[in-house]
């Protein structure tokens, strides 16, 4: 998943959480990015899919130059732990969880609403 799901997924407080450092693990992987319109009713929620080719340009060529930074910095000479800090929310990651059945009765059924605004939030 991306660091911005593993965000939201860890807001629930019932699990308890291991998300992989990106201190140990090569950062040159991200998440496909979908852009949604702003829900006009819901400040929180997002809309439908955002169609515009040029914003995804723009949104690629960031992602691009971020893991290019990241790469520079290392070769650098500066250290993982700060490097990483350039590196977009959409950088994969890996997030182990564990909790009880009740935990994850309550976790489905809040996430599989049909108002989940994103995929990661279902």
């Amino acid at each position: 998943t991306s660091r911005a799901i593993s965000a939201q997924i860890i807001r629930h407080r019932s699990f308890c959480f291991q998300e992989f450092s990106q201190r140990y693990a090569p950062s040159d992987a991200a998440e496909p990015v979908e852009l949604r319109t702003q829900d006009r009713s819901n400040r929180q929620g997002s809309g439908d899919a955002y169609s515009q080719d040029w914003a995804y340009d723009i949104v690629a060529r960031s992602v691009d130059m971020a893991f290019k930074t990241y790469r520079t910095l290392l070769q650098e000479g500066v250290s993982r732990e700060t490097a990483r800090m350039v590196l977009p929310l959409c950088t994969q990651t890996t997030l182990y969880m564990t909790g009880n059945i009740r935990s994850w009765i309550h976790y489905l059924e809040q996430r599989l609403e049909e108002q989940s605004a994103t995929r990661g939030e279902k």
